[in-house]
């Protein structure tokens, strides 16, 4: 269990690291496309690529387990 909190916490600063640099790529990307948005959509835009990280996440490491698990047996 202390492992899975271990992972966990990790996943969770790791994507908010991502959601840092996202939301700085975003700043300086979107004027270049001429995309006007404000800092709440910013922040939006950056919730929702945090969720799909995190959930991205989870999904590779129940399937790198279950590989795992069935490469034991």
């Amino acid at each position: 269990m202390h492992h899975l909190r271990r992972c966990l916490s990790c996943r969770a600063f790791d994507s908010v690291a991502s959601h840092k640099r996202q939301r700085a790529v975003l700043l300086v990307v979107f004027p270049w496309f001429g995309i006007e948005t404000g800092l709440a959509e910013h922040l939006t835009i950056g919730l929702a690529f945090v969720g799909v990280s995190l959930a991205r996440g989870y999904l590779l490491r129940r399937l790198f387990e279950a590989i795992r698990m069935r490469s034991a047996e």
